[in-house]
């Protein structure tokens, strides 16, 4: 099937728009998390959570919540919002590795 260039451009406008608003939000919560737990804590926390979710072994939730626990004993729900931010951060990532290799194409 063909497109017409003008599908084309909607598609692309849409997918940018896209990327802008996951921009966003990337940011407004990497800033939220940042000041909720700290600049230290923020970056060994999402080391971590980064290493557990996406590394060579995956990390049992019962061992994670109990590190998190360990570290930050009243702002473990804060630490989801930073897990929260991986996953936009890994969706961004493949976005961009997807529309790269569309280019390259």
């Amino acid at each position: 099937s063909s497109s017409s260039p003008s599908s084309l451009e909607s598609d692309y406008t849409k997918s940018s728009s896209t990327v802008i608003l996951r921009s966003d939000r990337i940011r407004t919560l990497r800033q939220k998390c940042q000041h909720k737990l700290g600049m230290d804590m923020f970056h060994k926390i999402h080391n971590y959570l980064s290493e557990a979710r996406f590394g060579e072994e995956v990390v049992p939730e019962e061992i994670i919540v109990g590190n998190l626990r360990q570290w930050v004993p009243d702002l473990v729900s804060e630490c989801f919002l930073v897990d929260q931010l991986i996953y936009l951060e890994k969706q961004e990532l493949l976005a961009r590795s997807a529309a790269e290799g569309i280019m390259c194409d």
